[in-house]
Order: C-alpha cells, then sequence, then structure tokens
C-alpha cells in the first residue's frame, strides 16, 4: 500500500464507498420491487377473499329465500286445507304429539293371562303398608290450628 501514490489512494479512498453504496442501493431497490409486488398480491388475495365471501352470501340468500317462499306456500296451503289459523293449527299439531308421546309412555299391552292376574292384583284388597299406617297416624298441622 505504500507503493501506491497519494492519487491512487484518494480513488481508493472516495471509489469503494461509494461502490458499496451503490451495491447496497441496487439490493434495496430490488427488496424494495420484491417487497411492492407482494403487497400486490396479498391485496389481490384480499379483493378475491372478499368476491368469494360476497358470493357465498347472496348463495345464502338466494337459498334462504327459496326456503322461506316454500314455508309460505306450505303453510299457506295448510291453512287452506284446515281453515283457521296457523297458530292454532301449530297448537293442535303440538298437542297431538304430545299427548301420542303419554301415550305411548302409559299404553302397554299384554297377552290375556298377564292382563287376568294384573286384573286380579287391582281387584285385590290392599296388603299391610306400615308406612302407610304411619304417614295416616300423623294429624296435619291446618287441623289442629297450630298453624
Amino acid at each position: 500500500m505504500n507503493s501506491l501514490s497519494v492519487k491512487s489512494k484518494m480513488v481508493i479512498a472516495i471509489g469503494v464507498p461509494i461502490a458499496l453504496m451503490v451495491v447496497a442501493g441496487l439490493v434495496t431497490y430490488a427488496n424494495l420491487q420484491s417487497m411492492q409486488q407482494t403487497s400486490h398480491w396479498v391485496d389481490h388475495t384480499h379483493n378475491v377473499l372478499s368476491k368469494a365471501d360476497q358470493i357465498t352470501a347472496a348463495a345464502v340468500d338466494m337459498e334462504t329465500g327459496m326456503r322461506g317462499q316454500a314455508r309460505r306456500h306450505f303453510w299457506s296451503r295448510t291453512r287452506a286445507a284446515r281453515g283457521g289459523y296457523i297458530s292454532d293449527f301449530m297448537l293442535e299439531a303440538a298437542c297431538d304429539r304430545a299427548q301420542s308421546v303419554v301415550l305411548d309412555q302409559l299404553f302397554f299391552s299384554v297377552d290375556a293371562d298377564k292382563f287376568k292376574q294384573f286384573t286380579a292384583m287391582l281387584d285385590a284388597p290392599p296388603g299391610p303398608n306400615p308406612g302407610l299406617e304411619r304417614l295416616m297416624a300423623i294429624t296435619a298441622p291446618w287441623s289442629t290450628g297450630a298453624v
């Protein structure tokens, strides 16, 4: 390095930092271009997803509208066939269903022998029941005026 002239040393001292700045600038420019392209694709993706959401919402609205129209048509046909109000029909249907559920729990069938045994048990006088006798021996509070 000592054998270089002052002019060469000055060129190196100024040229090397300038060359490094040019390289750094080119790398920065390339990174900025890449970031700009990535940002463009992110915006594009958001737009596509937004359009997809709009299409899905429109399809749901159409399907819901068709179901609502079918329901209205069903209820108006039901009302025409049965007469009266839809609320009366719904109440009657709910009561019928509740009655069938209760009857399913209360009704049972048995063969003839089992039925004879069952009716014989019902017709027989009750046997001794110590718990019932204790309960009946207690005087009700409202009978004594202790309330």
